[in-house]
């Protein structure tokens, strides 16, 4: 009898280089690659839901290509954080209303982390909305979640391919997506258009001095490098079967306006491992061995 294992896939965080993600799933289409399980991170968080949502490749490459993210923009005037998320979390409840991750199909868990504790944390039950706002909540520009008894934050703070959280949730074969570090977040003083020129113009008001701007891109690109230090750790105790690293010079982390650059990067990277790929999908292969026990926690649901 032909063995078909459980397939997983996990989508790193980036931002605007998120896009990737879809070049990537429409090439695993083609294929035959139907994963069981998606896992994701803060960007890759948001495609993980939409896709577990049924969205199609063309709806997910039409969302992003056509959506005017600056008007999701607004300034934080609590405190907590430089930008608020209200016109944001409009915006998902319009996309998924109260949904539960666990109405999903395949299978979704965003990862997030717990900024009280520094505790990767695994979202698998509990509001959409509330999940990825928690999954995305980048440090100090976003604000933190209230989940119980935990103060979320992005998931690339702790783990932005969690290619480990994919094996302890059942996955014998996994294909990754690493967005990658990029010294270039979109910030740029002199360069910015549109979405990272909205956001420039925010940070630009709220530090102050223009000067102070290149201060606070020096500490989140600091932030970006020791992410993938991290990543490289964590895939090389776990790593997936498949990984695809697309190739995205010149693509910040809020640079929206070159998300179709990343979608074709995605599926170029994608169609490179198209070998690899295909012999995942044709080989009987057995599960392999249950894996180290995970260092994550998985949260309650809310209200």
């Amino acid at each position: 009898m032909f063995f078909r294992p459980k397939f997983g896939l996990v989508l790193g965080g980036g931002g605007a280089r998120g896009g990737a993600h879809v070049g990537v799933l429409r090439v695993l289409s083609e294929i035959g690659y139907k994963p069981d399980l998606v896992i994701g991170t803060s960007v890759g968080g948001a495609v993980s839901v939409m896709l577990g949502a049924g969205w199609s490749t063309e709806q997910l490459e039409r969302y992003f290509s056509q959506t005017d993210f600056s008007r999701m923009l607004s300034l934080d005037r609590t405190g907590h954080s430089l930008i608020g998320n209200e016109r944001l979390r409009a915006e998902l409840e319009r996309l998924f209303g109260n949904a539960d991750i666990r109405d999903l199909s395949p299978k979704v868990a965003l990862m997030a982390a717990d900024i009280r504790n520094g505790q990767r944390v695994l979202i698998e039950q509990g509001p959409i909305v509330e999940a990825v706002l928690a999954s995305m909540a980048v440090p100090g520009l976003f604000p933190p979640i209230p989940w119980g008894e935990y103060l979320l934050v992005d998931g690339g703070t702790t783990d932005n391919v969690p290619t480990q959280a994919a094996y302890q949730s059942g996955a014998q074969r996994v294909v990754a997506v690493d967005l990658g570090a990029n010294p270039e977040t979109g910030f740029e003083v002199d360069e910015g258009h549109g979405f990272s020129k909205y956001i420039q113009r925010t940070l630009h008001w709220l530090l102050g001095l223009g000067g102070r701007q290149t201060a606070f891109d020096t500490l989140l690109q600091s932030q970006m490098i020791s992410s993938e230090v991290m990543v490289n750790y964590h895939l090389a105790l776990f790593p997936p079967d498949v990984l695809i690293r697309p190739n995205m010079p010149g693509i910040g982390l809020f640079s929206m306006e070159k998300i179709s650059v990343a979608i074709r990067a995605g599926e170029r990277a994608a169609r490179q491992s198209l070998p690899q790929l295909r012999a995942l999908v044709r080989s009987p292969l057995p599960p392999r061995k249950s894996r180290a026990l995970p260092s994550f926690v998985t949260v309650p649901p809310i209200a």
